[in-house]
């Protein structure tokens, strides 16, 4: 004796899949109005407003274009700094900065083997 492998289940789910797409068919028939069936007519665009639209997208290129010319990324960062603890003295004679610096990192993102750290640039402002 074979096996009923859909069941009811299933034919109650494909009749109630009938079910919804019959109701789906609207009962109302459907007429064409005369403002529905009228020409769209399309006007040519005078040529100072060529000109103008031509004008304002070269206009809008040359800045998207210098925008772009003048990103510039931030650096690559392969360690974060969690925590710094400062212990600093200020030599104004010499224009010198003494201290320690006690920083909590952490590499970024994968293992690192080596962390440079500089003070490029550093001026003590008076």
């Amino acid at each position: 004796m074979p096996k009923n492998i859909l069941g009811k289940n299933a034919l109650l789910g494909v009749f109630g899949l009938l079910i919804a797409l019959s109701s789906c068919k609207s009962s109302q028939e459907l007429t064409e109005s005369e403002s529905d069936t009228s020409p769209i007519v399309f006007s040519e665009v005078p040529e100072e407003q060529r000109s103008i639209d031509s004008l304002r997208k070269a206009l809008l290129t040359a800045e998207k274009e210098y925008e772009l010319s003048a990103y510039q990324s931030s650096a690559t960062r392969y360690f974060d700094i969690l925590d710094t603890e400062l212990d600093l003295s200020f030599d104004y004679q010499r224009q010198a900065v003494l201290g320690e610096a006690t920083l909590k990192i952490k590499p970024y993102a994968k293992k690192q083997h080596e962390l440079v750290l500089d003070a490029k640039d550093f001026e003590l402002g008076r």
